[in-house]
């Protein structure tokens, strides 16, 4: 491609989107850097285009509106009597104990003013505010890093992607807004504000009513993405109408400040591989409905795959029944790791895997040669198709034609949400989940992506619950009904966002399922170790989180025998006094690899066995927190809290640490409710979760260092058990 072809497809973009970074324009062209720049200087020079920080920017049009942002000294002083009746409003949404993100801009500051003596984390990338907060305010003020740009106003870092600082609200301003979302002449503040809008459960718009005569090219964030408008009095139904809202005067309010919310009823499809459940939501967060099916696992010649016309039919039903009765306006998907889909087109081209079963001895050898390094992926080198980039390859080797056929390869809750809104994304808390795929520290995909030339077919990524298309289900009265979907999430990721959102901040998450998978964000990447299957999860913001896991839902079925009944500390007191002990492991992976699950002891069965099977796991449990050096708060989310037991045994095994369990064992449903509750600004769960006591256990302690010593010998004694005699 010559330089005229290279400047005319710059510029066709630019009519698409004001703004492509250098990034963008050397992925699009498949060109280096350095000739993106040139292309860049060039098109500045002739004045097609113009050159701003981090790339280009389409030329203004000329229009009856202003297109250009005042300077801020000049901005400051006008409609102040609106900015501060917009800023008391919007203080009023802030509860003491909160932390918040304030962006720059005049309005903004008049809130910064309001807050200075409150009880708030408050973290701002003004310096106007900043050096007004340093010299009046008492709250708890971080600065953002990085270097000064004294227009606008904001101190800003180039190199960084999103600030470490989680806040519950993001209260930002805008040059202008429309129905298509906060518009910005300045790149800069766009960039700015797309990087913060990710820190927040919700944001917050603080707009004086002339902004809707203000049309910059610039989108910065679309409509769906706000949560909350408040504008004062000088806005129009018509102008409301622009915005998308519904309007509600505070008669409290000074200067008539309006509040613009929606209301999401939210089907939340948790898509697990033994069970698929359907929860339903109101814009309050409560449940009102729920329905769940087992998915069906067919053998299709020498491959177990998924019934995936048998899934989507009940799919369809279960939410034209919640429509129906609950008036459902919203669908999101929580979907289990490891699994994946080719599409081309409207059609998926081969059945979904599977992801317990290996590859042919040959073929997996073979394919294993090209998995990247840990250090580049934080993923272990796991057996089947724990790593599913695994799996692609053992298709690619099974038909060398497939992969290529595939216009996208989906990860899993991307392919439902894909089969509701005909759109193809990708989303990076699936591919960061063990996939051999991505690259954490890069924030990229992997070299084995690049390498089998897989990027192509990798679609763009998106936020998981960011808005990304709509359904519409037809009605048995013969209407129909359009329901917003969004983008999927993995299941586990989901329960750590929903913990992060009530709240919790420096944490450990022990989310339980089929998989016990353990979060520790406060861990360094450097500790992980690949043999005790440690890896690095990637948050749903692009966060690299020290995560352990093992199969612990799985082994608790199997050692117990299928025990579904509660279990008495008498038990426990019992098997410890006997000598019983369940050593490692019954499934693949988990931080004792390579060793056969037995017990060793006297025989038992019933609750006894049962309740050796759950000292196994909360033992497992136990050591896989050490491993991932877990020192602060614990939060245990899942299914094995209706054990009644697992939280007050970690409780009694970790004395100096303070352990959370919630009557909820659906944090990965309520997490992405949470993901989608945010699109819209509202964040309705409170914090049920309950401090777990320990349980006085005679003999614990001497009981857990004897159950380790054997586990870090390998357990060479002891009396193995049949998978069939464990089954019964």
């Amino acid at each position: 491609m010559n330089d005229s072809e290279r400047h005319k497809q710059i510029i066709d973009l630019l009519q698409e989107t004001p703004f492509a970074s250098v990034r963008d324009l050397q992925e699009r062209l498949g060109v280096s850097p350095a000739t993106i720049r040139r292309d860049i200087d060039k098109l500045h020079e002739i004045g097609s285009a113009r050159k701003v920080y981090g790339g280009i920017s389409a030329n203004e049009v000329s229009t009856g509106a202003r297109l250009s942002a005042r300077p801020y000294d000049e901005n400051r002083d006008i409609a102040v009597e609106a900015k501060r009746a917009i800023a008391e409003k919007a203080a009023s949404l802030v509860r003491d104990g909160d932390s918040i993100i304030v962006h720059a801009g005049s309005t903004c500051f008049q809130l910064g003013i309001q807050l200075a003596r409150r009880n708030v984390r408050l973290y701002t990338n003004s310096m106007p505010l900043a050096a007004y907060l340093g010299e009046h305010g008492t709250c708890n003020l971080t600065l953002a890093g990085g270097v000064l740009y004294r227009e606008p106003g904001i101190i800003h870092d180039a190199s960084a992607s999103v600030p470490d600082f989680f806040a519950s609200r993001f209260f930002v301003g805008t040059q202008g807004i429309n129905n298509d979302g906060l518009l910005e002449s300045h790149p800069l503040l766009a960039k700015a504000i797309s990087e913060l809008s990710r820190c927040a459960d919700e944001i917050v718009l603080l707009a004086d009513s002339r902004k809707l005569s203000i049309a910059p090219r610039n989108i910065v964030l679309p409509l769906s993405r706000i949560g909350t408008i408040v504008i004062d009095d000088g806005l129009s139904d018509a102008g409301c109408k622009n915005v998308g809202g519904s309007r509600n005067h505070d008669p409290d309010c000074k200067n008539g400040v309006a509040e613009l919310t929606d209301h999401p009823v939210i089907a939340v499809f948790d898509l697990g591989k033994t069970n698929s459940k359907l929860f339903v939501l109101t814009a309050t967060g409560k449940v009102v409905a729920q329905a769940r099916t087992r998915p069906v696992w067919n053998d299709v010649g020498d491959l177990r795959v998924l019934d995936d016309a048998a899934l989507f039919e009940w799919v369809k039903l279960s939410l034209r029944a919640a429509v129906c009765d609950h008036g459902v306006n919203s669908i999101m998907f929580s979907g289990h790791g490891c699994t994946f889909a080719l599409v081309r087109g409207e059609k998926l081209i081969h059945p979904i895997l599977d992801y317990e079963q290996e590859p042919p001895t040959d073929i997996a050898g073979k394919i294993d040669t090209l998995i990247p390094k840990y250090s580049e992926t934080f993923s272990p080198a796991l057996p089947l198709g724990f790593n599913y980039g695994r799996h692609i390859l053992w298709l690619k080797e099974r038909n060398p034609d497939l992969i290529h056929e595939a216009d996208a390869i989906l990860s899993y809750p991307q392919f439902w949400s894909w089969k509701f809104s005909g759109h193809k994304v990708s989303e990076v808390s699936y591919l960061g989940c063990h996939s051999h795929l991505w690259a954490p520290l890069a924030d990229d995909f992997s070299s084995l992506v690049t390498s089998q030339g897989w990027r192509e077919k990798m679609p763009e990524l998106a936020r998981a619950g960011d808005w990304i298309g709509t359904y519409v289900v037809e009605l048995e009265n013969g209407t129909s009904a359009e329901v917003a979907v969004h983008n999927g999430v993995h299941d586990s990721n989901a329960a750590l966002y929903y913990y992060r959102s009530l709240g919790f901040e420096d944490f450990t998450l022990v989310s339980t399922g089929t998989w016990i998978i353990i979060f520790n964000s406060s861990c360094p990447l450097e500790v992980l170790d690949s043999r005790r299957d440690m890896l690095a999860n990637v948050t749903v913001d692009h966060q690299p989180t020290a995560t352990i896991r093992f199969m612990g839902g799985r082994e608790y079925d199997v050692a117990s025998g299928g025990w579904n009944n509660a279990i008495s500390v008498d038990v426990l007191i019992s098997v410890i006094a006997k000598g019983i002990f369940v050593l490692p492991s019954f499934a693949p992976g988990g931080p004792a690899q390579n060793q056969t699950g037995r017990f060793t002891g006297p025989s038992v069965d019933g609750e006894e066995r049962a309740g050796a099977a759950l000292l196994y796991v909360a033992l497992m449990t136990d050591l896989s927190l050490d491993l991932i050096q877990s020192t602060n708060a614990i939060v245990v989310d899942g299914g094995l809290v209706k054990t009644g037991l697992y939280a007050n045994l970690l409780a009694s095994l970790r004395q100096d640490q303070r352990i959370y369990s919630s009557e909820n064992p659906e944090g990965s449903a309520f997490g992405a409710a949470a993901l989608v509750y945010g699109q819209v600004g509202s964040n309705p769960f409170s914090n049920d979760t309950r401090e777990a006591l320990p349980s006085v256990i005679a003999g614990l302690t001497d009981y857990r260092d004897a159950w380790r010593a054997m586990v870090e010998s390998g357990h060479p004694s002891g009396r193995q058990v049949d998978h069939k005699e464990l089954l019964v």
